[in-house]
C-alpha cells in the first residue's frame, strides 16, 4: 500500500505540473524599434562609414584604422556571439562601443542611445571585450615586471626627479610656476605654461 501511494502521488505532483506549464502563455519577442535599426543608424552606422575616412576615424575612436583591425582580430573569436537574437550584437559594433566608451568617457546610458543597444548590453559588452583585451594584448605589451626593472625604474626616479624609492608613476600633475632665470624654454610645456611637472608614484620599500 504505501508503494502505491507513492506512486499516486508521483502522478499527481507530474499532472499539477503539466497543468501549470499548459496555462503559461507563450514568450513574445519583443524588440524596441531603435534597436531593430542599429545596423542602418546610429554610431554603429557612422562607424563603419569611418572606415573609409582615416581623419575621422583616428578623431572618433583615438585610433587609426590598423590599430583598431590589429585589436579586433586578436579578440574577435572571444567576443563573436552566436546568433541566436533577432538582431545579434557583432564583434565589430562591440569593439566599436568599447572604444568609444574608452575614447569619450561617456555613461553606459549615453552609449546605448548612440549605438541602439540596450543599457544592460552596453554593461556586459564593455565587460566582455575589455576582458578580452586584456587575455589577449596584456601578455604582449603588459610583460611581468622583474627584479632588475623595478630596479631600473628606482634609478631613473632618483636621478631625474629626485624622487627615491619610487619604482612607477599612476599619474602627472602640471603645476604652474614663475619661469627661473635663463632657463629659456626648459620648463614650457605644451599647455602653455611654465610649469614643474610632479609624478604620483609607486612606493617601493
Amino acid at each position: 500500500m504505501p508503494s502505491v501511494n507513492r506512486e499516486l502521488a508521483l502522478k499527481i505532483l507530474l499532472l499539477r505540473r503539466i497543468r501549470r506549464r499548459l496555462k503559461r502563455k507563450p514568450r513574445q519577442l519583443y524588440m524596441r524599434k531603435m534597436f531593430e535599426q542599429r545596423l542602418d543608424h546610429g554610431d554603429g552606422f557612422l562607424a563603419k562609414q569611418l572606415r573609409d575616412d582615416p581623419q575621422y576615424h583616428q578623431l572618433y575612436f583615438r585610433m587609426n584604422k590598423e590599430n583598431y583591425d590589429e585589436i579586433y582580430n586578436l579578440i574577435c573569436s572571444e567576443i563573436q556571439g552566436k546568433n541566436t537574437h533577432l538582431r545579434p550584437i557583432s564583434a565589430h559594433q562591440k569593439l566599436a562601443i568599447t572604444l568609444r566608451y574608452l575614447a569619450t568617457g561617456n555613461t553606459q546610458m549615453e552609449m546605448a542611445f548612440s549605438y541602439r543597444v540596450s543599457p544592460q548590453s552596453v554593461s556586459v559588452i564593455l565587460r566582455e571585450v575589455m576582458m578580452s583585451i586584456c587575455t589577449k594584448l596584456g601578455p604582449l605589451h603588459l610583460k611581468k615586471p622583474m627584479e632588475e626593472n623595478w630596479k631600473d625604474n628606482e634609478a631613473g626616479f632618483r636621478e631625474l626627479w629626485d624622487y627615491p624609492n619610487a619604482c612607477g608613476a599612476m599619474d602627472g600633475k602640471h603645476i604652474r610656476i614663475r619661469s627661473p632665470a635663463h632657463s629659456g624654454s626648459t620648463n614650457y610645456n605644451y599647455k602653455k605654461m611654465v610649469n614643474s611637472h610632479s609624478n604620483k608614484g609607486y612606493i617601493h620599500n
